[in-house]
């Protein structure tokens, strides 16, 4: 393994652009190269691990795969990628949440729309058991152990909703299955 490397970062504004000329000068006078890769970050742990060899191995049907790991400089570094990663985890989990406004729009729709109905009870079933599952694809791609309290609180109001529709499914059918009782009942007697 040997030579040891430096990963620099950076991320200043566009304008003026000057800033940025003037870094990539001073890089590139130390000896810098700007590799054309894509690049992620990612935590070392065992999970990721794991699945990265068999990236690897796809990325190196195709192209080339280069993989260090490093540690910050300083904390603040560390703090930086963690603030990276907590801001990720937000957008994901604020998705959720608009997805979870429109699991409930979806319900209350169906009501005003008189489509209450077994089909609409398995549909939104399996609706909010993916917003569920990507809950928790989400928590656990996570760094630090985190969860979002909003999130678990919309997930929660989405089941008390699906169940109260589930309920006036089920008196809804009742109901009919009442009339129809009634009227073979009346149609038997005439």
């Amino acid at each position: 393994m040997g030579r040891r490397w430096i990963f620099v970062f950076y991320d200043v504004p566009n304008s003026p652009s000057k800033i940025r000329v003037k870094l990539w000068r001073e890089f590139k006078g130390i000896g810098a190269i700007y590799p054309p890769y894509s690049v992620c970050i990612l935590p070392d742990n065992s999970k990721v691990r794991r699945k990265l060899e068999n990236i690897r191995r796809d990325i190196e049907k195709h192209g080339t795969a280069v993989i260090f790991t490093a540690r910050g400089e300083r904390d603040e570094d560390e703090a930086n990628v963690l603030k990276m990663f907590d801001e990720e985890r937000r957008k994901e989990f604020d998705e959720i949440l608009e997805e979870c406004e429109e699991f409930m729009e979806e319900i209350q729709h169906n009501i005003e729309s008189g489509n209450v109905t077994d089909e609409e009870v398995e549909e939104l079933e399996e609706s909010l058991e993916g917003l569920n599952r990507w809950y928790k694809k989400v928590i656990s791609r996570g760094v630090k152990a985190s969860s979002d309290s909003k999130v678990e609180e919309s997930l929660r109001k989405c089941r008390e909703r699906l169940n109260s529709f589930t309920e006036m499914v089920q008196k809804r059918q009742d109901e009919e299955w009442r009339k129809r009782q009634q009227l073979k009942s009346e149609s038997n007697t005439t």
